[in-house]
């Protein structure tokens, strides 16, 4: 499948991801008190999801997934949304799915596990792959997020006050 396609494809996946977490009472993720506030997405968000590929470039897959899910960070937001959202679409990615042994019940720490596992077993050729797949998705929602309305509250969860 050519980048543009699977660009295409994982745009109309997030946008239904994002549909659905959009919505306080249908989200089953629970991500919309952390993405969503006054009927728009938190420019923090936009900002951590832009930043992602530029990371993974720099430092790496494994280090940037470890940033993005650590509790311990400085950040103004839960980074580890950003991770929880290319979980949901990777999930639906029936080769990455198969490739990262993932099924429904997967979460942040088997995709932590499962990059590492590439690393150690030193499958360059897929750990290349889920990192193209990772870049892509995260493209797909930063694409998604930019059609909502971005505002600048502070008080949901996960944010701190200044």
């Amino acid at each position: 499948m050519s980048a543009n396609h699977l660009l295409e494809r994982y745009v109309s996946e997030a946008v239904e991801i994002l549909c659905l977490i959009s919505d306080p009472v249908a989200d089953p993720h629970q991500l919309n008190k952390t993405i969503f506030s006054c009927g728009g997405v938190n420019k923090v968000y936009v900002g951590y999801v832009s930043a992602l590929g530029p990371s993974i470039i720099q430092l790496g897959l494994l280090p940037t997934l470890h940033i993005y899910s650590s509790k311990n960070n400085s950040s103004e937001g839960d980074l580890d949304a950003i991770i929880k959202l290319i979980l949901l679409l990777l999930k639906k990615d029936e080769e990455v799915s198969i490739l990262l042994n993932f099924d429904q019940t997967s979460n942040v720490k088997n995709l932590l596990d499962s990059v590492a596992t590439l690393v150690q077993t030193q499958r360059s050729g897929d750990y290349i792959y889920v990192t193209q797949r990772i870049k892509t998705a995260a493209a797909a929602i930063k694409l998604v997020l930019r059609t909502y309305k971005v505002t600048d509250d502070t008080s949901i969860v996960g944010m701190e006050e200044s």
